[in-house]
Parts: C-alpha cells; sequence; structure tokens
C-alpha cells in the first residue's frame, strides 16, 4: 500500500517561481517576510538581516507578490480563519 504522504511532485521545485512579501521590520535591522515556493498560499514566515534578505531573495531568484496576488492569499486567509462569508462560524 502507497504511503498517503508519499505524493510525486507534478512541477520540479527547482523550476517552481519563489515568491516573497515583506510584512513588516524589526529594529530597523531586519526584514520580516513570507517565502513560498510555486504557490503563494503556502509560505514560511522568516525574518533576516536587511543585506541578508536582499542576497536571499538574488540566490532564489524571488519576486516580490503582485498586488493581486496579495490579495488572494490575505482572502484565503481569512476563509480558512473564520469560514466562508456565508458560513454560521462568522459574525456579523
Amino acid at each position: 500500500m502507497q504511503d498517503a504522504l508519499d505524493n510525486t511532485p507534478t512541477q520540479d521545485a527547482s523550476k517552481q517561481t519563489r515568491y516573497v512579501r515583506v510584512t513588516g521590520t524589526r529594529m530597523n535591522r531586519f526584514v520580516e517576510f513570507d517565502f513560498s515556493i510555486g504557490d503563494p498560499n503556502l509560505f514560511v514566515e522568516l525574518i533576516l538581516p536587511f543585506d541578508q534578505f536582499k542576497e536571499f531573495c538574488k540566490q532564489h531568484q524571488a519576486q516580490d507578490l503582485t498586488d493581486e496576488q496579495k490579495a488572494q492569499v490575505d482572502l484565503d486567509s481569512m476563509k480558512w480563519r473564520y469560514g466562508q462569508p456565508d458560513s454560521p462560524i462568522v459574525s456579523n
């Protein structure tokens, strides 16, 4: 029986687009950002000094999310946290 977690990726991760989204700064020394590969909705939160952040983006050829992508990620996050707009989970 094949393990349910043993999925073959549909696309080589080394060829997928990498994205960054700056979410803040700390102490005027560090950049807080989200980093994703392929799907902007699946990301890790990272923090690096400014110079290392620039190098990280260069090394991974990461591009900033577009305003449309940011809006979609935010909408998906809200749906996950609060349910669909017509769901009884959402309070008015």
